[in-house]
C-alpha cells in the first residue's frame, strides 16, 4: 500500500512537471510573438515617417509651373472670407438695431407663445435672421 501512494505522489509530481512545461512554452512563444509585432510596428511607423517627410517636401517647395495655390496663400484667402462674413453680420446687426420697438415686442410676445420663426416671419416680415438675433438678445437679457 506505501507503494501505491508512492506511484500516486510520483504521478501527480510528473503531471505538474508536464503543466509547469507547456506554460513555458507559452511565454516563449508569447515573448516571440510580442517581439515580431513590435518589430512590424516599428516597420509601418518608419514607412509613415518616411511618406510624411516626402509630402511635406512636395507641400513646402513651390513649384515654378504649379498653379496650385500654397499654404500660406490659401491661408491669406480664408482670412480674406472670414472678413467679408464678419463684415456681412455686421451689416445685419446693424439691420436688427433698425428695427422698430413695436415689431420687437411682437416677436418676443410670438416667441413666449411658442409660434416658430416662420411663422413670426410671416407675421411681422422680418428675415428669419433679425428674428433669430432678437430672439437670441431677449433670452440673453432676460
Amino acid at each position: 500500500m506505501e507503494i501505491w501512494l508512492l506511484v500516486i505522489i510520483l504521478l501527480i509530481i510528473a503531471i505538474i512537471c508536464l503543466v509547469a512545461s507547456l506554460f513555458t512554452k507559452n511565454d516563449n512563444d508569447m515573448e516571440d510573438l510580442v517581439n515580431e509585432n513590435m518589430i512590424q510596428v516599428s516597420q509601418e511607423l518608419n514607412s509613415i515617417k518616411t511618406r510624411l517627410s516626402e509630402l511635406e517636401a512636395v507641400v513646402y517647395q513651390p513649384s515654378s509651373h504649379s498653379s496650385a495655390t500654397t499654404f500660406p496663400e490659401a491661408k491669406a484667402n480664408d482670412l480674406e472670407k472670414t472678413l467679408v462674413l464678419d463684415r456681412e453680420a455686421l451689416a445685419d446687426q446693424d439691420e436688427v438695431v433698425n428695427i422698430s420697438e413695436e415689431s420687437r415686442q411682437t416677436v418676443i410676445e410670438m416667441y413666449t407663445k411658442g409660434y416658430t420663426l416662420q411663422e413670426i416671419q410671416q407675421e411681422v416680415g422680418l428675415d428669419t435672421f433679425t428674428i433669430q438675433s432678437l430672439v437670441d438678445d431677449y433670452i440673453e437679457n432676460r
